[in-house]
């Protein structure tokens, strides 16, 4: 990205938001760009949008489905973009475990004093 511009080969990162407040990422890299539209190379088309949103981006795209509210936001490819998948990565993998075990009395006493001294 030069001057605030998109071009070819930018790496853009899409987010939404799903039920229960996980977030899912979509990672996609632009393949041509109009002065309204940034496109894929599978043909996705994204409607360019000035103004900050997350992260400070000052570019933000999404892709133009017909009655769909779940399309994600598409901006630059961050440092803190990247932070923020890392962490919902690490908070999956996490509630993941905890969901799929059977605590013992003596193991929930262990997490308990862990958490309370």
């Amino acid at each position: 990205m030069k001057d605030n511009k998109l071009e070819v080969g930018d790496k853009l990162v899409g987010i939404k938001t799903n039920y229960g407040g996980s977030k899912s990422f979509t990672h996609i890299v632009i393949d041509r760009v109009t002065k309204t539209q940034a496109i894929t190379s599978s043909e996705r088309k994204l409607k360019i949008e000035g103004g900050k949103r997350s992260f400070g981006s000052d570019i933000v795209m999404w892709e133009e489905i017909p009655f769909s509210f779940y399309n994600p936001l598409y901006q630059i490819e961050t440092a803190e973009t990247e932070k923020e998948e890392q962490m919902e990565i690490s908070r999956t993998v996490i509630n993941s475990w905890f969901s799929g075990k059977n605590f013992t009395d003596e193991e929930k006493k262990l997490i308990y004093n862990l958490l309370n001294t």
